[in-house]
Formats: C-alpha cells, sequence, structure tokens
C-alpha cells in the first residue's frame, strides 16, 4: 500500500518485529519533520536522486550533514534527531531495525575486587593447594559440605 506524505511518497516493503523497509519518493525540495526514533535505527539508501540527511549528534554538540547520491547510504543512531531533504527527486529505501542487544549496558562506575575478598580468595587458593597436597580439612576451615 502507498502512503502520501507532505514531501512525497512512502511504500512499507517489508514489516516484522525486527525490520521494517520502505520505498520512498521525494519531491525536490520535499523534507520530513525534524525527528528521533527512541529505539530504532534509520537508514537511508539512495536507488536514483540527491538526497541530503541531517543529523543533530548526541556525543557532540554539532548537526552532521550528509549527501547521499544513486547507490549511497547513511545511518542514524537511536535518539539523535535528524530530517531529510530532497536535493532533486529522490527514490529510496527507508530501513528501521532495533537497537543491538549487545551495546544495552550504561555503566555507572567500573567493577572492582576489594582487598578483603582479593585476601580470602588467595587465602583459599593456598588451601585448595594444600588440601591436594593431603595438608590441610577444607571441611574443618570451612564447615562440613564445603568440598
Amino acid at each position: 500500500m502507498k502512503y502520501g506524505k507532505i514531501w512525497g511518497t512512502t511504500r512499507p516493503l517489508l514489516q516484522t518485529p525486527f525490520v521494517e523497509v520502505h520505498h520512498i519518493e521525494i519531491s525536490k525540495g520535499g523534507q520530513c519533520s525534524y525527528h528521533q526514533h527512541l529505539h530504532k535505527w534509520n537508514m537511508f539508501y539512495v536507488i536514483k536522486g540527491n538526497l541530503e540527511i541531517r543529523v543533530t549528534k548526541n556525543k557532540y554538540a554539532l548537526e552532521d550533514i550528509t549527501y547521499l547520491t544513486d547507490g549511497e547510504y547513511t545511518t542514524v543512531s537511536p535518539t539523535e534527531k535528524h530530517y531529510f531533504k530532497a536535493v532533486s527527486d529522490v527514490e529510496a529505501l527507508e530501513i528501521y531495525y532495533p537497537e543491538p542487544l549487545s551495546e544495552d549496558i550504561l555503566r555507572e562506575n567500573v567493577g572492582r575486587v576489594t582487598q578483603d575478598s582479593y585476601s580470602l580468595d588467595i587465602e583459599k587458593n593456598k588451601m585448595l593447594n594444600n588440601k591436594e597436597r593431603g595438608k590441610v580439612d577444607l571441611d574443618a576451615a570451612y564447615g562440613k559440605g564445603y568440598n
């Protein structure tokens, strides 16, 4: 099904929980709204024409401008505000896909080993090494059922 937009048309080609592919046609001078996607990457692949993509970066205070022509593509990260503008009539694919789970962690600090727990582990390892030589009873040292 084809849908009209102020800037041209969009036609969904594939829609699954993990990816969406839309065929878009943008009239020269057509521009979409300034927006962001909270959880999806947004990829633009130009089949024919010249497309300008403007992205306000989250990691630094700049607006990146990318110009695409036939066979070129770019991606926009989730949460980055962006819009596109057609420099000429454009035919393109717009592809959405989710942020990978592998990059889902936001650390507040770094892991560590406290001196007390490190010292206990050293002692435990010494006792295990001694047990292998028959020199210590771990059940006696740590309680019944340790072995």
